[in-house]
């Protein structure tokens, strides 16, 4: 498996848009290999260059994408944005993060759980067709399972019908956290 910058996965994935239905978007270290610490995961600018390479071209429109495996290093407010206004099609979500920032602008403060928590629940994604959410969180070595956030998403976007590990689409991925 060959891990890319992202400028460079964007320019081969955007190759792949008209038929990419499942991604895993994996942080690589700096040897190139995955990260064994999300915090090298992709940014907000990364991820906007790597959704927006996935748009198909014309007659088609909208991205394909129905499953996706992301690691970022700071979740916020407008990935979600993002991905609803972009990802229209994905079904199943599975984030992993290390921190949290109420806006993609702002440094982490010790608010930012609460001021994030805050936003979220201010909007609402009623055109997301998404219907299985998974997000955990990375301290340490450890992956923890962050079920406040999944279920204050699973009020916010209607589809949701999972938001949890019961039943969830195998990636066919094992992460070892060490």
């Amino acid at each position: 498996m060959k891990y890319l910058s992202s400028p460079n996965l964007a320019l081969n994935l955007s190759r792949f848009s008209d038929t990419l239905t499942t991604l895993a978007l994996i942080a690589a270290g700096l040897d190139g290999t995955p990260s064994p610490s999300p915090s090298r995961g992709y940014s907000y600018q990364d991820i906007e260059l790597l959704i927006r390479s996935l748009e198909r071209q014309p007659p088609h429109s909208g991205v394909l994408l129905e499953k996706l495996y992301l690691q970022v290093a700071t979740l916020s407010p407008e990935m979600f944005d993002l991905m609803a206004k972009y990802l229209v099609n994905l079904r199943d979500l599975e984030l992993e993060y290390t921190t949290v920032a109420e806006h993609k602008d702002r440094k982490v403060s010790n608010d930012s759980k609460r001021l994030f928590l805050q936003r979220i629940k201010a909007r609402e994604y009623p055109g997301w067709s998404l219907q299985s959410v998974f997000i955990t969180y990375y301290r340490q070595t450890t992956l923890f399972q962050d079920v406040g956030l999944m279920a204050v998403l699973a009020d916010r976007i209607p589809t949701i019908q999972k938001h949890n590990r019961v039943d969830w689409p195998d990636f066919g991925f094992a992460f070892d956290s060490d």
